[in-house]
Protein backbone atom coordinates (compact mmCIF):
# COMPACT_ATOMS: atom_id res chain seq x y z
CA UNK A 1 0.00 0.00 0.00
CA UNK A 2 2.75 2.27 0.86
CA UNK A 3 4.47 1.63 -2.43
CA UNK A 4 1.55 2.55 -4.36
CA UNK A 5 0.88 6.05 -2.13
CA UNK A 6 4.56 7.08 -3.20
CA UNK A 7 4.16 6.04 -6.37
CA UNK A 8 0.38 8.20 -6.98
CA UNK A 9 3.08 11.00 -4.84
CA UNK A 10 5.08 10.95 -6.92
CA UNK A 11 2.58 11.22 -10.13
CA UNK A 12 0.74 14.02 -8.47
CA UNK A 13 3.78 15.70 -8.04
CA UNK A 14 4.63 15.68 -11.76
CA UNK A 15 1.20 16.97 -12.64
CA UNK A 16 1.20 19.74 -9.65
CA UNK A 17 4.77 20.73 -11.55
CA UNK A 18 2.78 20.77 -15.56
CA UNK A 19 0.09 22.28 -14.02
CA UNK A 20 2.14 25.00 -12.43
CA UNK A 21 4.16 25.75 -15.66
CA UNK A 22 0.82 25.97 -17.77
CA UNK A 23 -0.59 28.28 -14.93
CA UNK A 24 2.78 30.99 -15.99
CA UNK A 25 2.24 30.49 -19.33
CA UNK A 26 -1.15 31.12 -18.73
CA UNK A 27 -0.27 34.28 -17.21
CA UNK A 28 2.43 35.55 -19.20
CA UNK A 29 -0.26 35.39 -21.92
CA UNK A 30 -2.72 37.49 -19.61
CA UNK A 31 -0.12 39.86 -18.78
CA UNK A 32 0.82 40.55 -22.38
CA UNK A 33 -3.05 40.46 -23.40
CA UNK A 34 -3.71 43.12 -20.38
CA UNK A 35 -0.33 45.67 -21.73
CA UNK A 36 -1.51 45.18 -25.51
CA UNK A 37 -5.10 46.51 -23.91
CA UNK A 38 -3.71 48.92 -22.20
CA UNK A 39 -1.74 50.55 -25.40
CA UNK A 40 -4.91 50.28 -27.00
CA UNK A 41 -6.65 52.37 -24.49
CA UNK A 42 -3.87 54.79 -24.38
CA UNK A 43 -3.75 55.45 -28.14
CA UNK A 44 -7.55 55.83 -28.41
CA UNK A 45 -7.63 58.35 -25.57
CA UNK A 46 -5.49 60.69 -27.66
CA UNK A 47 -7.94 60.62 -30.11
CA UNK A 48 -11.12 60.33 -28.50
CA UNK A 49 -10.95 64.57 -27.17
CA UNK A 50 -10.34 65.37 -30.93
CA UNK A 51 -13.70 63.51 -32.12
CA UNK A 52 -15.85 64.99 -29.33
CA UNK A 53 -14.63 68.25 -29.45
CA UNK A 54 -15.84 67.41 -34.03
CA UNK A 55 -18.26 66.29 -33.10
CA UNK A 56 -19.87 69.04 -30.45
CA UNK A 57 -18.11 71.43 -33.18
CA UNK A 58 -20.28 70.05 -36.11
CA UNK A 59 -22.82 70.83 -33.75
CA UNK A 60 -22.81 74.17 -33.96
CA UNK A 61 -23.29 74.12 -37.57
CA UNK A 62 -26.60 75.00 -38.86
CA UNK A 63 -28.49 74.38 -41.71
CA UNK A 64 -28.54 78.43 -42.31
CA UNK A 65 -24.60 78.08 -41.95
CA UNK A 66 -24.78 75.81 -44.23
CA UNK A 67 -26.50 77.19 -46.77
CA UNK A 68 -24.78 80.94 -46.06
CA UNK A 69 -21.35 78.91 -47.39
CA UNK A 70 -23.00 76.91 -50.28
CA UNK A 71 -24.60 79.88 -51.78
CA UNK A 72 -20.93 81.78 -51.99
CA UNK A 73 -19.77 81.47 -55.78
CA UNK A 74 -16.36 82.40 -55.18
CA UNK A 75 -14.88 81.22 -51.70
CA UNK A 76 -12.04 82.52 -49.81
CA UNK A 77 -9.26 79.92 -50.43
CA UNK A 78 -9.68 78.58 -46.62
CA UNK A 79 -12.75 77.55 -46.90
CA UNK A 80 -12.36 76.08 -50.44
CA UNK A 81 -9.30 73.91 -48.83
CA UNK A 82 -11.85 72.62 -45.81
CA UNK A 83 -14.51 71.48 -48.40
CA UNK A 84 -12.19 70.10 -50.88
CA UNK A 85 -10.63 67.58 -47.99
CA UNK A 86 -14.79 66.96 -46.99
CA UNK A 87 -15.31 65.84 -50.55
CA UNK A 88 -12.11 63.45 -49.99
CA UNK A 89 -13.75 62.13 -47.06
CA UNK A 90 -17.07 61.88 -49.00
CA UNK A 91 -15.98 60.55 -51.93
CA UNK A 92 -17.29 63.32 -53.89
CA UNK A 93 -15.25 63.39 -57.42
CA UNK A 94 -13.89 66.92 -58.30
CA UNK A 95 -14.80 68.54 -61.55
CA UNK A 96 -11.78 68.46 -63.93
CA UNK A 97 -11.70 71.91 -66.36
CA UNK A 98 -8.96 73.14 -68.49
CA UNK A 99 -7.39 76.15 -66.88
CA UNK A 100 -7.14 78.66 -69.85
CA UNK A 101 -4.03 80.63 -68.48
CA UNK A 102 -1.95 77.58 -68.28
CA UNK A 103 -3.37 75.46 -70.92
CA UNK A 104 -4.07 72.14 -68.10
CA UNK A 105 -6.67 70.65 -66.48
CA UNK A 106 -6.94 71.43 -63.16
CA UNK A 107 -9.41 69.89 -60.17
CA UNK A 108 -12.26 72.23 -59.30
CA UNK A 109 -14.03 70.75 -55.50
CA UNK A 110 -16.17 73.84 -55.22
CA UNK A 111 -18.97 73.22 -57.49
CA UNK A 112 -19.07 69.63 -55.93
CA UNK A 113 -19.05 70.61 -52.49
CA UNK A 114 -22.16 73.01 -53.25
CA UNK A 115 -23.63 70.05 -54.75
CA UNK A 116 -22.92 67.66 -51.72
CA UNK A 117 -23.94 70.96 -49.20
CA UNK A 118 -27.61 71.17 -50.68
CA UNK A 119 -28.44 67.54 -49.15
CA UNK A 120 -30.33 67.69 -46.11
CA UNK A 121 -28.72 65.17 -44.30
CA UNK A 122 -25.06 66.76 -45.12
CA UNK A 123 -24.74 67.60 -41.31
CA UNK A 124 -26.11 64.61 -40.56
CA UNK A 125 -23.80 61.98 -42.98
CA UNK A 126 -20.53 64.06 -41.03
CA UNK A 127 -21.68 63.15 -37.82
CA UNK A 128 -22.55 59.79 -38.70
CA UNK A 129 -19.46 59.20 -41.23
CA UNK A 130 -17.11 55.40 -41.18
CA UNK A 131 -14.45 56.98 -39.74
CA UNK A 132 -13.37 53.18 -39.45
CA UNK A 133 -13.59 52.56 -43.67
CA UNK A 134 -10.86 55.53 -43.95
CA UNK A 135 -7.93 54.31 -46.09
CA UNK A 136 -4.22 54.83 -46.74
CA UNK A 137 -5.35 56.29 -49.98
CA UNK A 138 -7.68 58.56 -48.65
CA UNK A 139 -5.40 59.99 -46.23
CA UNK A 140 -2.38 60.78 -48.95
CA UNK A 141 -5.09 62.01 -50.88
CA UNK A 142 -5.99 64.35 -47.79
CA UNK A 143 -2.53 65.06 -46.42
CA UNK A 144 -1.76 67.65 -48.77
CA UNK A 145 -4.79 69.71 -47.56
CA UNK A 146 -4.58 68.99 -43.72
CA UNK A 147 -0.66 69.46 -43.33
CA UNK A 148 -1.37 73.34 -44.75
CA UNK A 149 -0.47 75.73 -41.68
CA UNK A 150 -3.50 77.33 -41.96
CA UNK A 151 -5.47 74.54 -41.83
CA UNK A 152 -6.25 74.69 -38.20
CA UNK A 153 -9.30 75.15 -35.73
CA UNK A 154 -7.09 78.80 -35.08
CA UNK A 155 -6.00 79.83 -38.44
CA UNK A 156 -9.82 79.45 -40.06
CA UNK A 157 -11.86 80.85 -37.10
CA UNK A 158 -10.97 84.67 -38.37
CA UNK A 159 -12.02 83.53 -42.31
CA UNK A 160 -14.99 81.13 -41.24
CA UNK A 161 -16.06 79.79 -37.84
CA UNK A 162 -18.46 77.33 -40.32
CA UNK A 163 -15.16 76.40 -42.28
CA UNK A 164 -13.26 76.10 -38.83
CA UNK A 165 -15.95 73.53 -37.29
CA UNK A 166 -15.95 71.69 -40.65
CA UNK A 167 -12.04 71.83 -40.69
CA UNK A 168 -11.44 70.51 -37.07
CA UNK A 169 -14.01 67.78 -38.12
CA UNK A 170 -11.42 67.26 -40.97
CA UNK A 171 -8.62 66.77 -38.93
CA UNK A 172 -10.21 64.69 -36.31
CA UNK A 173 -10.82 62.28 -38.89
CA UNK A 174 -7.27 62.19 -40.14
CA UNK A 175 -5.86 61.98 -36.76
CA UNK A 176 -8.30 58.93 -36.25
CA UNK A 177 -6.61 57.11 -38.60
CA UNK A 178 -3.31 57.22 -37.16
CA UNK A 179 -4.62 55.94 -34.08
CA UNK A 180 -6.75 53.56 -35.41
CA UNK A 181 -3.79 52.00 -37.41
CA UNK A 182 -2.08 51.50 -33.64
CA UNK A 183 -5.07 50.00 -32.37
CA UNK A 184 -6.48 47.55 -35.29
CA UNK A 185 -3.88 45.52 -35.20
CA UNK A 186 -3.57 44.83 -31.30
CA UNK A 187 -7.35 44.27 -30.96
CA UNK A 188 -6.63 40.91 -33.31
Amino acid sequence: MLFRSEKEAGEASVIAEAVGKDEAVAQKQADAANAIAEECKEALEEAMPALRAAEEALKNIGQKDITMIKTVSKPTEPVRMVMSAVCLLMHVEPLKKMNPETQKKETDFWPPAQKMMMNSDFLKNMVGYDKEAIDEKLIKALKPFVEQPNFTREALMPVSSVAANIGSWVLAMFKFYHVNLVVVPKKA
